[in-house]
């Protein structure tokens, strides 16, 4: 690369090298056939022409060619040189129209339901064992004819409601029955009950909590602006995954278990103690309730569901559970936090902001002493409001320590009666002179 030599130095050769160390193995090689692994195992005889690369990319632009990967198809099982099976797509289909015009599948809006399809995943639904025979019967003439094969280590049946000592076979070999079944990330229990689904997705938060924690203090990480940014992406999306198929029916138990997550994430971030109420958490940080974001989801996808077309699967669960099921649950979870039905027609900021001001004066209807004593001693100015001490870019401990004292929860602890003979507003630690 001509100039290269004279390029500013902008990396070194040893952040390079702790750089190129990091890489994972394992990726599309580029254009020129380069990947990851010779980068890291050809050592100090790349090192330093990766350099000079890097900075002449640097000051003179990157070249257009780095963008561009190789693509290699990635075969599951079966013999290596024959193709990946582009065309699998169309092939499921021609399974869907063979068990569809059979007339078998759960009756749906007027129609059969046989499959659900998705990639190289299919699900086969039935309304009773002499349907699901005949589905695997139309399984194995699809497989014989085109030639595909199916997985049975990762085939089950589930029977929704009930005791069955039901057998199915395909192709001789025994399916294993379960009693909760995985699909597309979403957990489906025999018993109709979404509580395999809502632990797993506390588990999964808390996963995604303690590695960003570890990520963060690895990284030396301390600003709250993008420390809150990285938990509503890497941590709240891994909890809300899915919310508008099970959210609705999850009770205040099971509500509470995955608050927990953001509960103990502020903790850490305002370095209180645990016994601090949940609601003056959120009000210090200007943050709703994770119960009130995966409603609010919910709302927004209610609105998708009225634009997007009625043949669909998804708009036609929402009409026909009016009166009870999906869309009576959904109801009933926006009274119990009292959003009206005339708010969903609202769209973009407008949506937004009415829903944060209803929820806000739902959490303050029943405040405890304490709340009361913060929200006139502390907030009277700004309540529920991200403070603007958080995001000054203070050091840790002056932030948590600030936080401390607005909260009352410090060792003092004047909010449960101590200093009774000093009035309120007199008390150093009670005042708005932390704001």
């Amino acid at each position: 690369m001509p100039g290269a030599l004279g390029a500013r130095c902008i990396f070194t050769e040893e952040e390079v090298a702790r750089a190129l160390a990091q890489l994972h193995s394992g990726k599309a090689e580029d254009l020129e056939g380069f990947t990851i692994e010779l980068l890291r195992w050809s050592g100090l005889l790349l090192l330093s022409m990766v350099t000079r690369l890097l900075n002449h990319a640097c000051s003179h632009g990157f070249p257009e060619a780095w963008n561009c990967r190789r693509v290699v198809p990635l075969h599951k099982t079966g013999p290596k040189d024959e193709p990946a099976l582009p065309f699998l797509a169309f092939l499921i289909d021609d399974l869907y129209w063979l068990c569809k015009n059979a007339g078998i599948g759960v009756e749906w809006g007027g129609n059969a339901l046989p499959l659900l399809l998705f990639a190289d995943d299919v699900a086969m639904l039935a309304n009773s064992a002499d349907q699901l025979r005949e589905l695997i019967g139309k399984l194995e003439s699809f497989c014989h004819v085109s030639g595909t094969k199916v997985n049975l280590k990762k085939t089950r049946w589930l029977r929704i409601g009930g005791r069955s000592e039901e057998r199915f076979i395909f192709q001789g070999q025994l399916i294993d029955e379960c009693k909760t079944y995985k699909y597309l990330g979403i957990d489906f229990s025999a018993n109709l009950s979404w509580a395999d689904c809502w632990k797993a997705r506390v588990a999964c938060g808390f996963r995604a909590l303690f590695s960003l924690g570890a990520k963060c203090r690895r990284a030396d990480l301390i600003d709250w602006t993008l420390r809150i940014r990285l938990f509503d992406t890497l941590v709240k999306t891994a909890v809300m995954y899915g919310i508008p198929v099970w959210g609705p029916t999850i009770s205040k138990t099971g509500w509470k278990n995955i608050e927990s997550i953001q509960k103990v994430f502020l903790q850490s971030e305002l370095g209180v103690r645990p016994q601090v109420p949940y609601v003056l958490l959120l009000s210090e940080s200007g943050r709703l309730p994770l119960e009130a974001e995966a409603l609010f989801t919910m709302i927004r996808y209610a609105q998708h569901l009225r634009l997007q077309d009625e043949t669909r699967f998804s708009s036609l669960a929402w009409s026909e559970s009016r009166a009870r099921g999906w869309q009576a649950d959904v109801r009933r979870w926006a009274d119990r936090w009292g959003i009206p039905e005339d708010l969903w027609n609202l769209t973009g900021t407008s949506l937004r902001s009415a829903f944060s001001a209803l929820v806000v004066e739902h959490l303050w209807s029943d405040s405890s002493c304490r709340q009361k004593y913060y929200l006139r001693d502390v907030t009277r100015l700004d309540p529920y409001k991200e403070q603007t001490y958080l995001r000054a870019g203070l050091p840790v401990r002056v932030r948590k320590l600030i936080a401390k004292y607005r909260v009352s929860s410090h060792t003092l602890r004047v909010e449960e009666g101590r200093w009774q003979n000093l009035a309120r507003d007199r008390r150093i630690l009670s005042s708005t002179q932390f704001r």
